[in-house]
């Protein structure tokens, strides 16, 4: 084999292993940004599920609070307008509810207060439940309702006297606790966590999943809200941005872009030595022993090197 095949060989395994180096560094580059990102992402998700949990905790401290007490068994049996107006329409501010319903054991309808503006909230309400089938499973239900008006967060409870805490009594009622994931809502939310968040109603359940994306700086996942017989009404898209994901990919795209540039010009300068001290001589060794002619040596006799002793 000649001897500047060789040298063209052994300049292409350089440049691939290079090459293969370079896409070492990337991936393992990429394995730390991964890493990263499931950092932030467990503590995102973390924080904004808490977040979420303690914004519910209101509902359900109101509905199990009051639905063991003997004043509301009472008033479920013998409905006074005075004693709902001062015990239960007053709560709705304090706790964030715009719906509050009292059902007797029979399910017929005791009292509904709603926030102004939102007087026809209960007959959406009631179109998406079946009463009957509430409290199947549990005494105490926290579930989601999608209506025209956007999502309905629910906490229902049955109601039992005050000497049944555990409320395993036969109930002597049911109370439901109503509040609206209104714009409002959703952006004081998105403020607290620092997160955008989308409520997506789907048409269809292929999508109601929850699901975690990485897309460039942005961290994507999602929550599914279901309802009361545990099927999906509508999912939660939640973005952040993470700054401390943007800082990481831009130092690791500068320290790429200064390795390509080293390994580019270190290569391009080993190129040019092997071409002009190695390849280019020996080019010129072979034609004047082949021709006869020293011409084509002369220029090399005034070189301080091993070809300059040659010629």
């Amino acid at each position: 084999m000649r001897i500047h095949t060789k040298l063209i060989i052994q300049t292409c395994i350089l440049v691939l292993i290079a090459t293969t180096l370079f896409f070492v560094y990337a991936r393992l580059e990429f394995k730390k940004a991964a890493i990263l990102f499931q950092g932030q992402k467990n503590d995102i998700e973390s924080i904004f599920d808490r977040i979420v949990d303690l914004k519910s905790k209101t509902l359900e401290a109101l509905v199990v609070d009051y639905t063991y007490w003997d004043d509301f068994v009472d008033y479920v049996k013998s409905p006074n307008k005075t004693w709902a107006e001062q015990n239960l329409k007053t709560v709705l501010p304090t706790f964030g509810v715009n719906l509050l319903v009292v059902y007797n054991p029979k399910l017929d309808l005791v009292s509904s207060f709603t926030t102004e503006g939102n007087e026809a909230l209960y007959g959406k309400f009631i179109q998406k439940i079946e009463l009957a089938r509430i409290f199947e499973q549990s005494r105490e239900r926290h579930f989601f309702i999608h209506t025209s008006e956007g999502v309905l967060e629910v906490y229902a409870s049955t109601i039992h006297p005050t000497n049944d805490p555990e409320k395993k009594t036969q109930p002597q009622g049911s109370m439901f606790a109503v509040r609206m994931w209104s714009k409002e809502y959703v952006d004081e939310i998105s403020k607290i966590t620092d997160c955008q968040m989308s409520i997506i109603y789907p048409f269809s359940k292929a999508i109601l999943i929850n699901k975690v994306e990485y897309r460039e700086e942005a961290i994507q996942f999602s929550r599914v809200l279901r309802g009361w017989d545990d099927h999906p009404v509508a999912r939660i898209d939640i973005t952040r941005i993470s700054p401390s994901v943007v800082e990481f990919r831009n130092m690791s795209r500068q320290e790429l872009a200064i390795i390509i540039f080293f390994v580019l010009f270190i290569a391009l300068v080993y190129i040019r030595f092997i071409l002009s001290q190695v390849h280019d001589p020996l080019v010129l060794i072979s034609k004047s022993l082949k021709e006869n002619n020293l011409q084509y040596i002369s220029k090399m006799r005034t070189r301080n090197n091993e070809f300059g002793e040659m010629t």
